[in-house]
């Protein structure tokens, strides 16, 4: 709708992502023989590192993804957002 999300949070952008997708579900299941689904979204605190970690999801792990909630968005390469791969959380970890 001509909304732009540049100058939202990180924080913001995946809430309205989830939304969004909730709100379009019942239509896009009709329009694609596939479901849309998005990973599981976990607050970086002890608790929530745990789930990321050894949570079942339907599908492979391939590393974490950590975001600034506070952050705008930037186009190109950004500090405000952290790939995460070792031996616990994908099968090809970034070694040194």
């Amino acid at each position: 709708k001509g909304y732009s999300l540049y100058d939202c949070t990180a924080e913001f952008r995946l809430y309205w992502l989830r939304t969004k997708l909730e709100e379009e579900a019942p239509f896009a299941a009709e329009a694609v023989p596939y479901k849309i689904r998005l990973a599981p979204y976990h607050e970086c605190d002890p608790t929530g590192l745990q789930a990321a970690y050894a949570a079942p999801v339907p599908f492979i792990r391939d590393g974490l993804l950590f975001y600034l909630k506070g952050g705008h968005y930037q186009l190109g390469n950004t500090p405000l957002v952290l790939v995460w791969k070792d031996r616990h959380s994908s099968r090809y970890p970034i070694r040194d």
